[in-house]
């Protein structure tokens, strides 16, 4: 499990230097069903799916989406 979310902080670094004009100023991972991203202010949250092995973390594509406004994460 601790590899995937290495893995998963790697991906959001990805992204977040695709998208370097961002707000963003922390990151919070954490465990869940299925792997998502929001961003909420100066916040990206990421959730990791450990069942789902590395098919459950958001890629570095959807982290730029996100983070850029291209896409919205799930609302709460």
């Amino acid at each position: 499990m601790a590899g995937l979310v290495v893995d998963a902080a790697e991906r959001v670094a990805e992204g977040l230097t695709q998208a370097p004009l961002t707000g963003v100023r922390r990151v919070v991972i954490s465990l869940g069903r299925q792997p998502a991203a929001a961003l909420r202010g100066e916040v990206l949250y990421v959730q990791v799916a450990p069942e789902m092995g590395y098919a459950g973390r958001p890629s570095s594509n959807a982290i730029r989406n996100v983070v850029t406004g291209a896409v919205q994460g799930p609302q709460d």
